[in-house]
């Protein structure tokens, strides 16, 4: 991906208005530390999370626990992640995107994870730019690698 799309891409997770999900091309590690460079330019906190290393639910959920340094009380379950990624308090920011790399990797292995993930993503969206503060909260969907 060139640096004007990463740009691009960069521009488009840090608005709060457009989808909640953004499907992008396969993105290389240096294609990934440049974008979580641009994100951090603009204010917004940026996670990477393996589709390809997750069998399921509970991998993924633990993933992202980790990569959201999320609370010792969350719950692995997906009402737990919405009340986690609707809050963030421990990681003060503009906006929050999770880079979600070899996601048909995750489709492949659990459908309905993979499927749920995308609908929970678009109700956090909604929350945060609901909110009083209109954050933003983006998932970056990269098919492969």
């Amino acid at each position: 991906m060139s640096t004007p799309a990463l740009e691009t891409l960069a521009a488009l997770c840090s608005q709060p208005e457009g989808p909640p999900v953004i499907q992008a091309e396969a993105l290389s590690a240096e294609e990934v530390r440049q974008l979580t460079a641009l994100l951090t330019a603009r204010g917004v906190e940026a996670r990477v999370i393996d589709g390809g290393k997750l069998a399921g639910k509970p991998d993924l959920l633990r993933a992202i626990a980790d990569a959201f340094g999320f609370p010792a009380y969350f719950g692995h379950n997906w009402d737990a992640l919405i009340d986690c990624w609707s809050d963030l308090s421990w990681l003060p920011a503009r906006g929050y995107v999770c880079v979600l790399l070899r996601a048909d990797a995750l489709r492949a292995a659990d459908a309905a994870t993979h499927e749920t993930l995308l609908e929970v993503c678009a109700d956090v969206a909604q929350r945060w730019q609901e909110g009083e503060e209109g954050r933003v909260f983006k998932l970056v969907r990269c098919p492969g690698s």
